[in-house]
């Protein structure tokens, strides 16, 4: 058994996978950027530019809009900054 599966194993009720597979993504691609960039780039999401900085966070909470009866919370929220722009990627996590 994967030491994932033993980790998720050790909730006894409802078991979180989409959670649990989301933060396991945010962690990777937080660690290898490089990755992150050029999975992006070839899926023509971000283009050839330098980031300086890149912030991962995941369960962004977002007020709901007037529409909605919910608020919102985001799984992963990715931010490449060049200095003097920052583009923002929201990526939805979805299991089953």
């Amino acid at each position: 058994m994967s030491l994932f599966t033993n980790l998720l194993n050790l909730h006894l009720a409802n078991k979180p996978r989409e959670d649990f597979f989301t933060e396991i993504v945010a962690y990777f691609f937080s660690l290898n950027n490089d990755i992150l960039l050029g999975w992006l780039k070839h899926h023509s999401i971000i283009s050839d530019q330098n980031y300086s900085s890149i912030k991962i966070s995941t369960q962004q909470e977002h007020k709901r809009l007037e529409s909605h009866t919910e608020d919102s919370r985001l799984d992963i929220v990715v931010e490449l900054s060049t200095g003097l722009n920052t583009d923002v990627i929201f990526i939805e996590s979805k299991i089953g």
